[in-house]
């Protein structure tokens, strides 16, 4: 084998290695910001789970109102 085809295959080895190493590097810091991520999104979902439960008891809330106002408004027709 000749100096030139040895350097060839140690450059190609070397690049091989490195852009390995570099995948996964860029991997565990995806990971990372990943799971950055999910715990900066746990309070916002159990916050809007909270006021998806106030909308719901605000919108029973009205409806039963409107219904009392209904039946008063009969009430007071029929008298």
């Amino acid at each position: 084998m000749t100096t030139l085809q040895k350097t060839l295959i140690t450059a190609t080895i070397v690049a091989a290695v490195s852009t390995g190493i570099y995948e996964a590097r860029q991997a565990s810091q995806l990971l990372k910001q990943n799971q950055a991520f999910q715990q900066r999104q746990a309070p916002l979902v159990e916050q809007l789970g909270q006021l998806q439960r106030e909308r719901d008891d605000a919108t029973n809330r009205l409806a039963s109102l409107v219904d009392e106002l209904a039946k008063t408004k009969t009430t007071t027709l029929n008298c």
